[in-house]
């Protein structure tokens, strides 16, 4: 009986050969192992501008027939990254060019002042203002520059008290930059 005996030598080659061959020819790369990993990628965009009021603005007490009550301040703050402007609307119970205030069906009349200047608004359209420079109420919305950090309005109620009771409106601020 005729036995083969290998070489160790021999079959070490055809092993390799077998391995590589395939690799340099472009065939099945078996002999390749990889391992992958992901990451996210991620970026959070946050706004150039806040702005935040006071919860309210407060005449106090006045008398029914009594003249209107002094005018009262609120400070505004913004925290801007550029200038930015400015506005208001014209609050909810707002007619014709006059923000009011109201109580079942009667109405106290006030406006919103900075600096003496009344602040923008569109009360035909009873918008926020803020996003153009001008309104076709000929009002411009306040142009501020980035140091200016807060902006006190004075609200002025204006005519005889009526009948007793609490009047309000709810106003909105808007800025723009």
């Amino acid at each position: 009986m005729y036995s083969k005996v290998q070489n160790p030598i021999k079959t070490l080659i055809k092993r390799a050969l077998c391995v590589v061959l395939p690799m340099l020819t472009g065939g099945p790369a078996e002999a390749f192992v990889s391992a992958g990993a992901s990451q996210q990628v991620q970026l959070t965009v946050v706004a150039a501008c806040t702005v935040s009021a006071p919860a309210a603005v407060t005449f106090g007490n006045a008398v029914t027939g009594s003249a209107a009550p002094s005018p009262v301040t609120t400070t505004i703050s913004v925290s801007c990254d550029g200038n930015y402007y400015l506005g208001v609307n014209a609050g909810a119970n707002w007619s014709g060019a006059t923000r009011r205030m109201t109580n079942a069906g009667a109405y106290i009349p006030y406006t919103l002042t900075e600096n003496g200047t009344e602040i923008g608004d569109n009360l035909a359209a009873a918008q926020a203002l803020g996003m153009t420079q001008t309104t076709d109420a000929g009002k411009p919305p306040h142009n501020f520059a980035s140091t200016v950090t807060s902006v006190t309005i004075t609200a002025t109620a204006q005519g005889t008290m009526p009948a007793p009771g609490t009047y309000a409106d709810t106003i909105t601020y808007t800025v723009a930059w």
